[in-house]
């Protein structure tokens, strides 16, 4: 039988090994894991004897050496980055890829901070992007025109296209109506306000035109959307106000969007008049700015809703004589007028000729089921948005898609710039479409996702060659790693690499055998004397 090893015995061995381990807890045997220190960095783990002894050191000290070998020296970065992006220039030394490095813009001179993952990925100075992206996204007037074309034929623009957000004069090539709002709302879809807000309640109408009629058809908005991102039936800027008239019964369920309507106009400074008709209960809803009517206002009862819209004007000293309120009631009746089904396809018709009305009209608010007649599609959608501009939403879509969507020489000429040894040998669809590519280096070909190309991952094969050669040990380097573990072994043929037998001899025994280099650095002893010291 084996005589068991003592704990002095392992000591020495193991000092033999790797000096650089001390033993803290009491050998048992082989296989029972004892406590070990690293008298290098001072970290302490728990590992098996036997795998000390075949060689296994300290595992931090590993990951160090593995990090060191795979790391860029500045240089080399510094190499790499000016393929990639000329125009920057580092300020601080290289320290690994995800550490964020200080940086400086050659052509703004602005400086920030970043890792060099991302710079080698193609990410440039921030504040040229910045400049880029909004030259790119600034149109000209006659651009500004096609793009109108495109959402509705029934605007023509009076004043000369500035920006996005500067507001100018349009005209409604149905009814002749001019108004004023920004460019960015019509290429959203909102059109005509007379067109598109036709079959309002009476009383919103007696309410808008009264307040047109005393301030002027440009200082009151109907049915605006800008102000808060959700629609406000009447808007009135120059005094910060806005008005919300309607049936409780339209209104009841929808009390929360009501609240939120009022916190944001709040936070904006206007005040939020609701007025509910129809109202049953006793309870008032709101504690300010809220109004509760237990019948309709209509035109059946003008004396009434005369009567209650003359207090509204009062609120702001504002005075209509009779041949004003005449002429408010007169265009009230008429923009509230409930239309037919056939004026409702009429008017749809001329405002969008490719959408065709396949279900019934109701009125403005309910919704009514709809066809695309150019891709086929069938939705439901109110008439008044309809009216207001609003197309097909899945050929919107598309269009949308479309003018996002990279050329193929947009991507290739990115590509290049990003890996100009890399050649497209296929049709680009989008980002997330794999498509063909071919190395200019190895002539590897290999399909991949456009987006992880111009995230700057390059050829798979020259990787994984890269790779192989940082880890790639020299002869010397091997030669004198295997003397650090056992001085009495001498190898005999070339290292060509970890997997390929080498010839090695015992300078003890005289002993010559093959063997695999790994395997060799693990055990580190003479088959023959181990087996003749057994």
């Amino acid at each position: 039988m084996t005589k068991k090893k003592t704990h002095e015995q392992f000591v020495n061995e193991l000092r033999e090994v790797n000096p650089t381990i001390e033993v803290m807890s009491l050998y048992q045997t082989a296989l029972t894991k004892i406590q070990i220190k690293c008298s290098l960095c001072g970290n302490m783990w728990e590992s098996k004897p036997n795998s000390l002894l075949i060689g296994s050191g300290c595992p931090n000290c590993g990951k160090k050496k593995i990090g060191d070998a795979l790391r860029k020296s500045n240089s080399d970065f510094i190499s790499e980055l000016a393929v990639v992006n000329p125009n920057v220039e580092t300020l601080e030394e290289y320290a690994g890829n995800r550490v964020k490095i200080l940086l400086h813009c050659k052509i703004c001179d602005h400086e920030w901070k970043t890792n060099p993952h991302d710079l080698l990925s193609g990410h440039g100075c921030p504040m040229c992007g910045y400049e880029k992206q909004k030259n790119a996204q600034r149109r000209t007037h006659k651009d500004f025109l096609e793009s109108l074309e495109k959402v509705n034929t029934e605007i023509h623009v009076i004043d000369e296209y500035v920006n996005n957000h500067t507001k100018i004069r349009f005209q409604c090539k149905n009814c002749g109506r001019i108004w004023k709002t920004v460019p960015n709302s019509v290429l959203l879809g909102h059109g005509c306000p007379d067109c598109a807000h036709s079959s309002t309640s009476f009383l919103e109408q007696v309410i808008l035109q009264s307040f047109k009629t005393a301030l002027g058809e440009d200082d009151v908005i109907s049915r605006d959307r800008s102000l808060i991102g959700m629609e406000l039936d009447i808007v009135i800027p120059s005094l910060k106000i806005a008005y919300e008239p309607g049936s409780w019964a339209w209104h009841y369920n929808k009390k929360t969007k009501d609240t939120q309507k009022r916190i944001r106009c709040k936070e904006l400074g206007y005040q939020l008049i609701t007025i509910y008709t129809d109202y049953k209960s006793n309870d008032i809803p709101y504690d300010s700015n809220c109004y509760t009517l237990k019948y309709n206002l209509g035109v059946s009862n003008w004396d009434e809703t005369k009567s209650f819209v003359t207090e509204l004007l009062c609120e702001h000293n504002i005075k209509l004589n009779e041949d004003q309120w005449e002429k408010v009631r007169e265009v009230a009746l008429e923009k509230s007028r409930k239309i037919t089904n056939e004026e409702c396809i009429e008017k749809l018709y001329a405002v969008n000729p490719k959408i065709k009305v396949i279900g019934t009209y109701i009125n403005n608010s309910i919704k009514v089921k709809l066809q695309c007649l150019i891709c086929g599609k069938i939705w439901e959608s109110m008439p008044s948005s309809v009216l207001s501009g609003h197309g097909c939403p899945y050929c919107g879509k598309r269009r949308s898609a479309d003018s996002m969507r990279k050329t193929q020489e947009q991507f290739v000429s990115e590509l290049k710039m990003i890996s100009p040894n890399i050649i497209v040998l296929g049709d680009y669809v989008n980002t997330k479409t794999k498509i063909l590519c071919e190395c200019q280096v190895c002539g590897n070909r290999w399909d991949i996702l456009p987006q992880n190309l111009l995230k700057g991952q390059g050829c798979p094969l020259c990787a994984r060659t890269r790779a192989a050669n940082k880890m790639k040990k020299t002869h010397n380097q091997f030669v004198d790693e295997l003397k650090n573990k056992n001085s009495l072994l001498k190898v005999c043929s070339p290292y060509v690499d970890s997997y390929s037998k080498i010839k090695i001899e015992c300078m003890n025994c005289g002993y010559f055998w093959h063997v695999n280099p790994t395997r060799i650095l693990k055990k580190s002893s003479c088959p023959k004397c181990s087996k003749n010291k057994n």
